[in-house]
Formats: C-alpha cells, sequence, structure tokens
C-alpha cells in the first residue's frame, strides 16, 4: 500500500531490531524502506535533510554487518550506502596556528585536508543555491549532474547548507524576491548562486554583488560567448554581477581566462569537470574473452558504426554490438521513480559494466537540419571538441571498461593525460583498428581496464565537491560580506 513517510518507517523498523526480535527481521526491511526512499521520494531536499541531521545511513551502515552480504547484494544496496564521506575528515583538530599555502587551482587541484576545513569554516551559516536558466533545463540530465547531484553531495559528504532550485529561473526568483520583500532581515540570502547552462538575470537583479553574494557560472556543456565590451553597460550588467565561471577542460579554462570581457569583468576561471556518479566504486570484471561492445550515448557515427560491423562480421562474429541510448527523464516519471533522486545514474552504470569494450566519440559531427550546407557545423563542431566535458569517458572509466577514444576532443584527452599509454585515435579507421587489437588482446584489454578506475578516481563525486567547496570559499571571501 501507500506510504507516508519511508524514514519514519525505516526509523522504527531499526528500533524494532534494537529490541531483540530478529525473527521480524526488522532489519533487513529498514534497508529495503530507505531504499524505496531513494528512489521514489520526490523532495530529495527533505531526504536530504533527514539523512544528514538525523543520519540513519551512517546507522544502518554500522548494523550492516548484521545483515547478509547476500542480501545487500541481491538487494543492491550498496549505491545509497556509498553517500556517506570516506576521507575521515576531522575539522575539530586544530591547526597548529601555522600557515598553510594557498591551494592549486591548476587541475587536479593540489590541496589538503586544512584547506577543506578552512573552507567550511568559511561557508559555515552559509547558502548555496544552483540554479537553471531557460525554461525546462531544470530537467535536463546535465541539471542533474551538476546541480542537484553537486547540491546532495555538497550537504552529504561536507555538510554545507547547499540546495538547487527545482523549478525555472523565473520561478526561483519569484520566490526569493517575494521571500526578500516580505521577510528582509528574516529571509535567508544565498551567499553564492551557481547559475547552471547561463545566467539567470533575474537572481543577479535581486541579489547582486553588492549584498555580497557570489555568482558562479557553470556553462557545462554549451560554450559561453560574454558580450563584447562596445555593446555597453545595460547589455552587459548581468555578466558584470558574475564573480567566477566554471571551465569543463583545460582548454576551455585557458581561452576563458584569456577573453577579454571576462578579463573586464574581473571573472575568477576554475577548471572544474565532471564528476562521477560511482559513488560505490563498483566495476566491471574483464572476462577472458570480449563478447560485448558497447555504446552508451543518444548517436552514433554512421561511418564509425559500419566500420564496426564490418569488423565484426569478419573477423570477430561472436561479438555484439550494443548500442544504448539514454532513456528520457519522463520515463522515470511514468515509471514511478523521482528522475533525480540519489540513485537515478545506477541504471547507466549497471549498463556500462556489462560492456566488455566501449568507443567513446563526441557527438559534435552528426549535422542537424539547419547545418544542412553551411558552415555551422564546422564551428559548432569545433568548440565541441574544445569546451564539451569527457564525462561519458570518465562514467565508463569509473566501471572499469577500456575504451577506444576519439582523440579529438579535449575533454577526453584531459581524462587520460596521466596514463602514459592510453591509445587514442584520429580518424574513425584508427578508432576500428584500436577495437581489434582490444578484442584480440586480454593483456591489453584488461591492463586499460585497471588502469581506467585509478584515472576516474579524481572525478568521483566526493573528491569533486570538496573542489566545489574550495572554489566557492575562495569567492566569499572575495565578495561576500565577513560574518
Amino acid at each position: 500500500g501507500h506510504v507516508g513517510c519511508w524514514f519514519s518507517v525505516a526509523a522504527a523498523l531499526i528500533i524494532l531490531d534494537l529490541s531483540q526480535r530478529p525473527e521480524l527481521q526488522p532489519l533487513q526491511n529498514a534497508f529495503l524502506a530507505i531504499q524505496q526512499w531513494t528512489q521514489k521520494e520526490p523532495a530529495h531536499f527533505l531526504y536530504d535533510l533527514v539523512t544528514t541531521k538525523w543520519p540513519i545511513w551512517q546507522l544502518l551502515s554500522k548494523m550492516r554487518f548484521r545483515v547478509s552480504p547476500q542480501f545487500l547484494k541481491e538487494n543492491d544496496v550498496e549505491p545509497a550506502l556509498a553517500w556517506q564521506s570516506t576521507s575521515g575528515l576531522n575539522c575539530t583538530q586544530p591547526s597548529g596556528g601555522a600557515l598553510i599555502p594557498e591551494v592549486d587551482f591548476k587541475w587536479p587541484w593540489r590541496y589538503d585536508f586544512r584547506h577543506i576545513c578552512a573552507a567550511l569554516r568559511d561557508l559555515k551559516g552559509r547558502d548555496v543555491l544552483f540554479m537553471s536558466t531557460f525554461f525546462g533545463s531544470d530537467l535536463q540530465m546535465s541539471y542533474a549532474l551538476r546541480a542537484r547531484q553537486v547540491a546532495r553531495g555538497l550537504r552529504r559528504f561536507l555538510g554545507v547548507e547547499a540546495r538547487a532550485c527545482v523549478s525555472s529561473c523565473r520561478a526561483c526568483c519569484d520566490r526569493l524576491e517575494l521571500c526578500d520583500d516580505r521577510a528582509r532581515g528574516r529571509c535567508r540570502v544565498p551567499a553564492a548562486i551557481v547559475h547552471i547552462k547561463g545566467i539567470c538575470e533575474c537572481a543577479t537583479a535581486i541579489f547582486p554583488k553588492s549584498r555580497g553574494v557570489v555568482h558562479m557560472l557553470d556553462p557545462v556543456d554549451r560554450y559561453l560567448s560574454p558580450p563584447p565590451l562596445h555593446l555597453g553597460s545595460r547589455k552587459s550588467a548581468p555578466y558584470r554581477e558574475v564573480s567566477a565561471l566554471l571551465a569543463e577542460t583545460s582548454t576551455a579554462a585557458l581561452e576563458y581566462h584569456s577573453h577579454p570581457s571576462v578579463v573586464e569583468f574581473g571573472w575568477q576561471v576554475f577548471h572544474l569537470p565532471h564528476h562521477h556518479s560511482n559513488l560505490a566504486r563498483r566495476t566491471a570484471t574483464c572476462r577472458k574473452e570480449a563478447d560485448v561492445i558497447g555504446v552508451h550515448s543518444s548517436k552514433l557515427d554512421p561511418e564509425l558504426k559500419q566500420g564496426v560491423e564490418k569488423l565484426l562480421s569478419e573477423r570477430f562474429p561472436h561479438v555484439k554490438m550494443h548500442h544504448v541510448q539514454p532513456q528520457p527523464m519522463e520515463w522515470r516519471v511514468r515509471a514511478g521513480l523521482s528522475p533525480f533522486g540519489p540513485g537515478f545514474s545506477e541504471p547507466i552504470l549497471s549498463e556500462l559494466r556489462e560492456f566488455d569494450v566501449t568507443l567513446m566519440k563526441p557527438n559534435c559531427y552528426d549535422p542537424r537540419p539547419e547545418e544542412q550546407g553551411s558552415s555551422l557545423l564546422d564551428w559548432r563542431a569545433w568548440l565541441c571538441e574544445r569546451h564539451h566535458s569527457g564525462q561519458r569517458l570518465v562514467h565508463a572509466l569509473s566501471v572499469g571498461v577500456p575504451a577506444v577514444v576519439w582523440g579529438g576532443a579535449t575533454g577526453h584527452v584531459d581524462a587520460l593525460r596521466p596514463s602514459s599509454d592510453w591509445p587514442l585515435a584520429w580518424s574513425n579507421e584508427e578508432m576500428v583498428e584500436q577495437l581489434a587489437a582490444l578484442l584480440s588482446n586480454r593483456t591489453l584489454r584488461c591492463s586499460l581496464a585497471a588502469q581506467a578506475p585509478i584515472l576516474a578516481e579524481p572525478y568521483h563525486l566526493e573528491r569533486n565537491v570538496e573542489r566545489y567547496a574550495l572554489a566557492l570559499a575562495e569567492m566569499v571571501r572575495r565578495v561576500g560580506p565577513s560574518t
């Protein structure tokens, strides 16, 4: 039947278990109750508030030894348990008064626990708000990752008061303005607003820098085009309220850093790429024989697909090619699941773990109807290669799937840069050749599979929210009022 409050059910079951009535198996049912809440509760800010302030997951984690490993595996509770910090961060110990060096913000950033503790002190009692831009962008996958999951990670891993507005830019502004007008002095003004995709101009108008509010812009997969300086102050006013910009790739960070408008506006540019959502760090098994080539993408280059199919039919007839097109968010709603719950990316990771090898080529080269017979495709491909993240590749690496990687995308190159021997392909023919090498050479395939999670670790959400906290604290110190 209908359950009004999964938290109450789980809490009651834990109490029942503590009363030593093991024949009722209440602890197992407590895990299942919380998992249902994880999957179906639409108000995930309430979920995170309750599970952070009353840390029921930490309690269940400590009691897991009383539940059989087989039960935990069959019911797949590990992803939810993974929403706990593994860093062992302890900010209560005195630092000894010694000066600490400044954070090196060059990727992958150099910092230690002292920097994180200092950042958390600066953010204590301050709210961070993530906002979408154009209508419907709050329902996109990129907003789910860069806003909802990051806000949840900041709350769950670091205790930062971060949340995402689950509505359009204008609707969020209306709520903020109403609160600000009616309850000035009692309405909590955000210390920082992170704008996803573009600038929510009404938010910069309500809470300008002069009120001590930090505005950070995260274009995600969109190329940001700051207004030319000759257009005047009216056109550039919202941009002048922005204090920092997050760049997905090393090339984007360099180009934005030297952009004349960005320099004039005084933006701080941070290279902060997408995180991956494999919180439990579960990996695939490198099988003796490769049976499945997988592609997890909405599109696949027809020429590349044709070349792969020809290779398989001629040399590897037992290998199947599996093209998984991501389900739209509406599918999760129809299935009765919250579209952006804590475990919404688990089906994607499960699909990736079924692959023996994957192909990674960005969707930059397929012409749209309006691009036929024009140079727009070349321009979009040029931007895509320089500014799009390696998010799909990083997720595949996180589960230990070796990938044949297109070398023309900066996001891919950034992710593989620490590896001295990961091959890159510069044409469809090279991609097919490298695929053949992986299918025929288990030693090579398993060697890359072992490297993959190591390459993905800097992108783990727990690590990335540390960087968010450091960047937010840096800008609050510069812009925000002292407390």
